[in-house]
């Protein structure tokens, strides 16, 4: 008996998308270059504190991210990109920034993060030829979906791909049962 198929879920940074970390930014920390957004965000926090330095804000944004997953539970609850910034904020002992700079300075750093994705073409073929046989879908971890959303529509793949399901709008982050759950419930 011949299994028949009509969605394919894909997922999208390591598989759709290729991070290239030669296309970040990068920062010399510890007598390491490590990739990082820490300079471009320096450029506008040293309005809010001129002793800041692109090491401690690259610490407050590693410090931000552990935080983060700290957040996640057993149910692997999302902890959007937005309250992972506030918390990067207050790493950085500036607990009350305006939030239109919280989510300028989130835009600058997802910028470069999707910037660093590349789409090789040989996936839009493929995707072109699977498009032809079944409905596709993205189903993916992610804290910001504005960003991912945006990639996907700058590489002609977004009206490919219904739904997207993104861990940010779910609520939960995959492996986790809830996010299998929630994108179950999505899918018609």
């Amino acid at each position: 008996m011949t299994q028949r198929y009509g969605l394919l879920l894909f997922d999208c940074v390591n598989t759709l998308y290729l991070p290239d970390p030669s296309r970040m930014p990068w920062l010399e920390l510890d007598g390491q270059a490590v990739p990082s957004t820490a300079g471009l965000l320096l450029e506008r926090l040293r309005g809010l504190d001129p002793a800041l330095q692109a090491e401690t804000v690259h610490r407050a944004a590693r410090a931000a991210w552990k935080w983060a997953e700290s957040q996640r539970g057993p149910e692997l609850s999302e902890v959007p990109a937005e309250r992972r910034f506030r918390r990067f904020f207050e790493e950085l002992g500036l607990p009350d920034a305006d939030e239109a700079l919280v989510r300028e300075l989130l835009e600058v750093h997802m910028r470069a993060v999707v910037g660093s994705f590349v789409f090789p073409e040989a996936h839009r073929e493929l995707l072109r030829q699977l498009g032809a046989r079944y409905r596709l879908a993205l189903f993916s971890n992610f804290d910001h979906g504005p960003s991912l959303r945006r990639l996907l529509a700058s590489t002609g793949i977004a009206d490919w791909l219904d739904p997207l399901l993104i861990s940010d709008g779910l609520g939960f982050r995959k492996p986790g049962r809830a996010a299998f759950a929630a994108a179950l419930e999505r899918l018609p």
